[in-house]
């Protein structure tokens, strides 16, 4: 990093005159050493222009700012995510002025994180830095090269293996999550936030009006659902309803699963998992198995949707629904069959 020499002025004070970013940065000490270790402080973003303090805010402070002019817009969960970022990603990067980072300095901290953390978790990080230090500063910190970002192979749970657990539930704290998620294709959000007064008895409906989601002070309660999609009334079975029956009244709770926190539900589910004897899931999980579910009944995509509370068929196809193993192993054999009588039928016409 090349720094202009300092020169002494008619005053006798020591001046250094910094060209960064297209801006000019005058600096005036009392010894020529002092001059140099502060233009070397500004130009590495260790220092602060002190005549531009503004402009010349850290990573950090600029992350800060983002994440609290969107509080009470952005989901709890989301925030902390967020949070998360600013504590434990581009640790390099967070103290520096972020006009006096160079976009080199962006991709060799990208470069250093992808050794720390997943291309995905990388991948969200980078954005949420571009997408802050763009809205509130201006400089433009996109076109950085990321890792590939590689698909995990998920294994949810076959038909028969949703029966299993949901069998193993009976009676369990989490029996009313598992059948809600399993069978409603319901968020874990919606679930711990349905209120009983959602609920319509004549019409044997459950509405969606508000959510329950994790924030860093416990169990954060918001209006409306993810989006407008997600708010919707879903056809409620008898078999729920008695479940609900079975919770003591007067409840407890304004919300139907209040008495449950979703950690303590995650650990149940868990637990029954392995209680049955099938592979760990969680209610997200049997979300996806719903997806899977409809699409394979032949459910009209436009209900599958409502029902799902899908903005878009894409995103229910391409995020939640999998193919079941069972169905693949048929698909794969009827292919296999479908070739292998038409070779043999070719080769008898042939004379083979």
């Amino acid at each position: 990093m090349k720094i202009p020499k300092a020169r002494q002025v008619s005053s006798g004070r020591w001046f250094v005159r910094l060209r960064i970013d297209g801006r000019t940065i005058n600096i005036t000490e009392d010894t020529e050493a002092a001059a140099e270790a502060r233009a070397a402080m500004i130009k590495s973003g260790l220092q602060e222009d002190r005549r531009d303090p503004g402009r010349l805010t850290t990573v950090d402070g600029c992350l800060t700012r983002y994440i609290e002019m969107n509080r009470g817009v952005l989901s709890p969960s989301t925030l902390r995510g967020y949070e998360q970022i600013r504590l434990h990603r581009f640790p390099e990067l967070m103290p520096r002025r972020v006009s006096l980072v160079r976009r080199q300095d962006v991709q060799r901290a990208v470069s250093r994180e992808a050794g720390r953390c997943s291309a995905k978790t990388l991948k969200n990080a980078y954005a949420l830095l571009v997408k802050a230090v763009r809205e509130l500063t201006g400089e433009d910190w996109s076109g950085c090269h990321l890792p590939q970002v590689v698909k995990p192979e998920k294994r949810y749970l076959e038909e028969e293996e949703v029966f299993r657990l949901i069998a193993a539930a009976k009676g369990d704290l989490a029996e009313i999550p598992i059948v809600m998620a399993a069978w409603l294709g319901m968020r874990r959000s919606e679930i711990f936030g349905l209120r009983w007064r959602d609920v319509d008895y004549a019409r044997k409906t459950i509405t969606i009006r508000q959510t329950a989601l994790e924030g860093d002070g416990g169990v954060v309660i918001r209006n409306g659902a993810k989006n407008l999609s997600s708010q919707r009334t879903l056809s409620c079975p008898e078999y729920i309803f008695e479940l609900l029956a079975g919770i003591p009244l007067p409840p407890k709770h304004e919300r139907i699963c209040g008495f449950l926190h979703p950690n303590t539900a995650r650990k149940h589910v868990h637990e029954l998992c392995r209680k049955a004897g099938i592979p760990d899931t969680s209610l997200h999980g049997l979300r996806h198995t719903n997806a899977a579910l409809m699409l394979r009944e032949g459910i009209p995509e436009k209900y599958a949707m409502e029902r799902g509370g899908w903005a878009t068929d894409a995103t229910m196809k391409d995020v939640y629904a999998y193919t079941f193993a069972s169905t693949k192993k048929e698909s794969d054999r009827r292919m296999d069959l479908l070739f292998e009588e038409g070779i043999a039928l070719a080769g008898t016409k042939n004379g083979n």
